[in-house]
């Protein structure tokens, strides 16, 4: 892997992304500068996702060693290092989870950061100490974007597209919904755990991943689980992540949603219908296979 630093045939994994971190192994084992994995190559360290392609360079950050020392080496980063920042992962030394968030959204577009920064919440990573971490990074460069990124992220969202769906709502003025909310029948069943609600206006909002109908009899179950929602007196708005990715989709998108609260507005919900949103700790239990933590 480099010089001096072998790894076993075994781990030569064909995966870009196994890859990478392998050579940051590498990098940060022969460094004598005490460097860590930082930035985007740290989120893959962690298993967090990253919008667009893994660094072709390991990401390094060492602390400076005397005022105003920089590195003029490719990718290598010279910036404080507290020790609360810095961990270790699979034998690694990396940047924390929180800097690593706040990393990474200080390098890219709103959308980038917040798909990271949700993730990283979802890991278990406590909000308070991201938005504490992004606040001592405020005078950064692109400080305020991870200070606005930290702000914004929700670790309720399950995957990146749920995390540029919410991006999309925002950037077209659309109301901040709720995010994954248990809606229940008179009866006390559960419909369904929905994306996105806007309560106030009787509409669900559901971020569709095409992976998900690739279960056989996933697509019949999907509408049957709609038609119920819809018999509850809710109306449904769904988007591919075209719709969210792109300005004209996201501007459709937009459009449908408004004209769905015009429509709902004037459409009575069942009676004896019920919302109720599971906590975070929740949903990760339901995530790790334990669904029954999920109470009436």
């Amino acid at each position: 892997m480099a010089r001096g630093v072998y790894a076993p045939t075994a781990l030569m994994n064909p995966d870009p992304i196994a890859h990478h971190v392998l050579q940051a192994a590498a990098r940060v084992l022969t460094s004598e500068l005490g460097v860590v994995a930082s930035h985007r190559t740290a989120a893959l360290v962690h298993g967090l996702p990253l919008l667009g392609r893994p660094p072709v360079v390991p990401q390094l950050t060492r602390a400076p060693r005397y005022k105003g020392d920089a590195s003029a080496v490719r990718s290598l980063y010279v910036a404080g290092l507290p020790e609360a920042d810095t961990t270790e992962q699979g034998g690694i030394p990396v940047t924390s989870l929180a800097r690593t968030a706040v990393d990474v959204a200080r390098r890219a577009d709103f959308r980038g950061g917040v798909v990271t920064a949700d993730a990283a919440l979802r890991t278990g990573l406590e909000r308070e100490q991201l938005i504490a971490v992004a606040g001592a990074c405020r005078g950064w460069p692109g400080g305020t974007r991870a200070v606005r990124a930290a702000a914004f992220a929700d670790g309720r969202a399950e995957t990146p597209l749920e995390s540029i769906t919410r991006v999309a709502y925002d950037l077209e003025g659309l109301p901040p919904p709720e995010t994954q909310v248990e809606v229940r029948a008179p009866d006390g069943r559960l419909v369904g755990l929905v994306d996105f609600l806007w309560r106030a206006h009787r509409t669900v909002g559901e971020a569709d991943g095409m992976l998900k109908y690739d279960d056989s009899g996933a697509l019949r179950r999907e509408k049957l689980r709609e038609q119920d929602i819809r018999g509850c007196g809710l109306e449904v708005v769904r988007n591919t992540w075209d719709e969210a990715w792109t300005a004209a989709g996201r501007r459709e998108l937009a459009r449908r949603v408004r004209q769905t609260f015009e429509f709902a507005d004037v459409r009575p919900l069942l009676p004896g219908v019920r919302f109720r949103t599971p906590t975070l700790a929740e949903l990760t239990r339901v995530r790790r296979g334990f669904p029954d933590c999920v109470a009436s």
